[in-house]
């Protein structure tokens, strides 16, 4: 773990995804990736690229998809967590579900995946 906690940013990304599991709500957890991603890919700029969700989508897609249709799912699913993170930060819960994002269980568990990969690959350099 020395090697890993040289870099910062994935330190501090590891330390977000560890927080997730003391959160119960999938909200909360949600808050908790988005945080790591946006260490992991914004790390070293001034300010975030915007938009922040779909700059992360394509930039965890290409990472990680093997294909065009396995990176445009996740690309999707990175997009959905943003928004998820962007109405539980700004304290509007009720934006999830006018935006048709009710199965945000299955959207944390996918993000979760994501961000377990994503982790994988950086410590395993």
């Amino acid at each position: 773990m020395e090697n890993v906690t040289s870099k910062e940013h994935i330190t501090l990304a590891l330390d977000d995804f560890e927080e997730s599991y003391k959160k119960e709500l999938d909200e909360d957890k949600i808050v908790n990736y988005m945080t790591a991603f946006g260490f992991i890919i914004f790390s070293g700029r001034e300010k975030t690229i915007e938009p922040a969700g779909e700059v992360m989508g394509i930039a965890v897609g290409m990472l990680l998809g093997s294909n065009e249709q396995e990176r445009a799912e996740i690309r999707k699913t990175i997009d959905k967590a943003y928004k998820i993170r962007n109405a539980r930060v700004h304290g509007n819960i009720k934006k999830i579900y006018e935006r048709g994002l009710s199965n945000v269980r299955q959207v944390s568990l996918d993000t979760e995946e994501c961000l377990r990969r994503t982790l994988r690959k950086f410590t395993e350099e």
